[in-house]
């Protein structure tokens, strides 16, 4: 039996390609060859799960100050402040994932 994760950025992106390669392939199939839940497969295709919302991040050598929190930061934009801008309504409405651009510089 396959074990299926939670949909991320990537395995969305995954599943899209997927679907759009070859417009033919069963639903079913694409499951088996993602990895990803049949029914979370249908819903992307029925347009009821969108692409996640992604914050592209720096991750810092040195530590920088924020200027906003004044607190120390190695991942760039402010991670704190990045999610304290958000309103209540919009964090609960669809996580925000974290990518990181590249390595420490």
């Amino acid at each position: 039996m396959i074990r299926y994760n939670p949909i991320n950025v990537l395995r969305y992106d995954k599943v899209v390609k997927a679907l759009t390669d070859d417009p033919t392939a069963s639903l079913e199939s694409v499951s088996r060859r993602t990895g990803v839940a049949l029914s979370t497969i249908r819903k992307i295709w029925e347009g009821k799960i969108t692409r996640p919302r992604t914050i592209v991040l720096d991750r810092l050598k040195v530590p920088r100050r924020c200027p906003d929190c004044r607190g120390l930061c190695t991942d760039w934009p402010c991670i704190r402040c990045e999610m304290e801008r958000r309103s209540a309504a919009a964090r609960s409405e669809a996580g925000v994932n974290f990518v990181y651009r590249h390595g420490p510089r």
